[in-house]
């Protein structure tokens, strides 16, 4: 005789697979303008990849309309964003190099929430405890050193970055007021991120 399972155990299991199969989702900081965006740009649409220029493959990746030509709102193992960037050999994007995998789960989490052109809550831009090793270097390294790692520029150490602060340089480029080449290229900077780095530099630029 067959046992019969009671439709409330049969619901309640689906609940404890389905909370554990998603439990690597759902991560702070999946937001579009803020991590999902510098993210795309920094690693996406260089020179001869998916620029308004350019158009590899006929994609513009530096806008919200055309990243969504690629991502299926709620579904990322439907979306051909995050298949690409967990494949390997020719069918891995970025070609040169693998995200990383804390990268990964975000754009993973931020499909999975919906594909929101969204922000990110203020949390860090009221913070009275800024330091270069901990929010200043977060965002350099997010939003600059895709371009910045190497050549006139070098933003990947606390000298060369103390350097553009004392130019005015660093301020001038983020607030992209026209007196510097705004930077990031394609986009700007959150005005929580720029506000944290003003603080930092109204407050000396400590190596903190």
């Amino acid at each position: 005789m067959r046992k019969i399972i009671p439709k409330s155990v049969i619901f309640f299991a689906l609940i404890i697979f389905t909370v554990s199969c998603r439990n690597d989702v759902y991560v702070p900081g999946a937001c579009y303008n803020q991590t999902i965006k510098p993210l795309i740009i920094s690693n996406c649409t260089g020179s001869g990849c998916h620029n308004t220029q350019d158009h590899k493959h006929r994609l513009d990746l530096t806008t919200y309309a055309g990243l969504m030509k690629i991502v299926t709102p709620n579904h990322p193992f439907q979306s051909e964003l995050y298949s690409v960037i967990r494949g390997n050999g020719e069918n891995r994007m970025p070609p040169d190099h693998s995200l990383s995998s804390n990268e990964i789960l975000l754009i993973k989490s931020w499909i999975s929430l919906g594909a929101m052109e969204n922000d990110c809550p203020a949390g860090s831009c009221d913070s009275v405890n800024i330091s270069y090793s901990k929010q200043i270097t977060s965002i350099i390294q997010k939003n600059c050193l895709n371009c910045h790692n190497s050549g006139n520029v070098i933003l990947n150490n606390y000298n060369d970055v103390k350097t553009r602060v004392l130019s005015g340089e660093l301020l001038g480029s983020i607030k992209q007021t026209g007196v510097y080449k705004s930077m990031p290229e394609g986009y700007k900077l959150s005005e929580c991120d720029i506000n944290i780095i003003e603080k930092w530099v109204n407050a000396g630029a400590p190596n903190n």
